[in-house]
């Protein structure tokens, strides 16, 4: 079996307060790449993506005394949120990011693209090309 690879572009917002989430990327079982101490509000990630395989982004380095909060409101808090996604560089849709994001904290798994507690998401790129993930996951572009 050929193994097909496409680019992978994401695009990460970090919210800083006693520093930086640390998050780490792995395709399958091997570390790509690692962020910690982030000073910038965005960072790019771009990778050359294995298809079949799955993304596994670990979140750590996150505590009780990082998040702010007056008057009972969030004024400051650590955090990451993946804000844009391309594959083969087609846009994904905002709505197919959170469908696809499985985010495991606390005992639980949610959809979100916002990930404020240390845990793990998941993402899968379980097909044989990259045109065939869009056309699974009714990701329509318009070339």
């Amino acid at each position: 079996m050929t193994m097909t690879y496409t680019d992978l572009y994401m695009q990460f917002k970090f919210g800083i307060n006693n520093g930086s989430m640390t998050m780490d990327i792995y395709q399958d079982q091997e570390l790509v790449k690692s962020f910690s101490d982030v000073n910038e509000e965005l960072v790019i990630f771009e990778h050359s993506l294995r298809m079949g395989s799955e993304l596994n982004i670990k979140l750590s380095n996150k505590f009780s005394r990082d998040t702010k909060v007056e008057d009972g409101k969030i004024v400051a808090d650590k955090f990451v949120q993946l804000k844009e996604m391309r594959l083969g560089k087609i846009p994904i849709l905002e709505t197919i990011l959170f469908k696809i994001c499985n985010y495991h904290a606390n005992n639980q798994t949610t959809i979100d693209t916002y990930w404020a507690f240390n845990g793990q998401v998941s993402i899968s790129f379980a097909e044989a090309n990259f045109i065939k993930w869009h056309l699974a996951h009714r990701n329509i572009f318009d070339f």
